[in-house]
């Protein structure tokens, strides 16, 4: 098939018996509308896709080495989506059906800076070796991201997936308590879930997340002890300069 680029308004493809659908974006991100498509399987393979209207898929999606990004709906009957190595799916949209997260999949909310919530209408599962993007800390304390799913399936071995802690710049309540997944109920072990906080050393590390009720949770977000002393020295130093004026 010869490549070929037109911009339209909707899109429908379809795939006979036998055959699949291959798409791909590139770095920036392909932004698609109204979009609709059936066959047996619809691969994404590379790049980024945004979806910024309402999508409707007949059939299951296979993500590998490409990002979906979806601010709308992405309306799938039956069909579910699997999320392979190097695939990874974002946005502040929803997905009808259900979402598998493989060993070196990512699922995250919203896009690189932007915190979000993102909603998995049916069941989200976490496989062992999957990982979870994870941001905090936006311009309004208490604000993180969040996954928003019908069912949660975790693993039983421990530590056996990974949130990736990423802190946006703002600002950041030691009393803060931040919703990881937020769920009408979980299977698996919450001790399956490691949380890495690599990416930001200054922050007092918790040692697993909470359950509040159906939720997972993660709060006592206090600096290290060697960020306290210099801080404290700090309001010490303004006081003085108070008192002696």
């Amino acid at each position: 098939m010869n490549s070929y680029t037109q911009q339209v308004t909707k899109l429908i493809m379809n795939a006979g018996s036998g055959t699949y659908i291959e798409l791909m974006g590139n770095d920036d991100g392909i932004i698609i509308g109204k979009f609709s498509a059936s066959g047996q399987l619809i691969y994404l393979t590379g790049g980024t896709i945004i979806a910024n209207d309402e999508v409707s898929i007949g059939a299951p999606v296979i993500i590998t080495n490409a990002t979906l990004i979806n601010n709308y709906r992405w309306a799938s009957g039956t069909g579910h989506i699997d999320i392979y190595a190097g695939g990874k799916i974002g946005g502040a949209g929803k997905f009808d059906g259900a979402v598998t997260n493989y060993a070196g999949g990512t699922i995250s909310a919203g896009e690189a800076d932007s915190i979000a919530t993102l909603y998995v209408n049916n069941k989200l599962i976490m496989k062992p070796g999957s990982l979870y993007d994870w941001k905090f800390g936006d311009t309004t304390i208490g604000e993180a991201d969040r996954i928003n799913c019908g069912a949660l399936a975790l693993p039983t071995t421990e530590n056996s997936i990974t949130v990736n802690v990423i802190k946006t710049s703002g600002p950041t309540d030691p009393n803060d308590t931040l919703v990881l997944f937020q769920t009408t109920g979980i299977n698996g072990d919450i001790d399956s879930i490691f949380m890495d906080y690599s990416a930001i050393p200054d922050i007092n590390k918790p040692v697993h997340p909470s359950l509040d009720g159906n939720n997972i949770v993660v709060s006592d977000f206090t600096p290290e002890p060697a960020m306290i002393f210099p801080l404290a020295m700090f309001i010490l130093s303004f006081m003085r300069k108070i008192f002696r004026c």
